[in-house]
């Protein structure tokens, strides 16, 4: 094998090896933002699920988030919009690492948990019906971020 062929064979080798690393890492890092989602359940659980607690106006929002960054963050679904990237379920449609119902479960779990923000802090007087599209969501952009790490870990995996 002539040396030009060796460099090109090592170079790919060492490509692929990037890639894998690459997938790998996406998949760990999709670990730590499922675990965040659970931990979005559990506070909401042990805050009780008190809709109540939640600033009905957006200035009160921001206030208690000057007063208390941790539950101003909460109330602010910090979590939820960390972990329901939208336009990357978009960009999956196009592609052709992710399947296309990944995808669709992405774009409808981030759709109605938008719906949720959009309700519960433009039109908070109908809080209890935010939470019935919340909860489908919740769970969809659950089963999006478990489809996705899953694949992620199988990229990391093949070759």
């Amino acid at each position: 094998m002539s040396l030009l062929k060796q460099n090109q064979t090592d170079e790919n080798e060492n490509t692929e090896k990037q890639w894998n690393n690459i997938y790998t890492l996406g998949g760990i890092t999709a670990l730590i933002v499922i675990a965040g989602t659970f931990l979005d359940i559990i506070i909401g659980s042990v805050l009780g699920g008190d809709l109540s607690t939640i600033p009905n106006t957006t200035i009160d929002r921001f206030a208690q988030l000057q007063d208390n960054l941790l539950l101003g963050l909460y109330n602010l679904d910090l979590l939820n919009f960390c972990t329901a990237i939208l336009i990357i379920s978009f960009g999956m449609l196009k592609g052709i690492v992710f399947s296309r119902s990944t995808a669709f479960v992405g774009i409808l779990g981030s759709i109605l948990l938008l719906i949720y923000v959009i309700l519960v802090t433009f039109v908070p007087e109908i809080k209890n019906i935010a939470v019935m599209v919340a909860a489908p969501g919740g769970i969809l952009a659950l089963a999006w971020m478990i489809m996705f790490t899953t694949r992620l870990f199988q990229l990391g995996r093949s070759n």
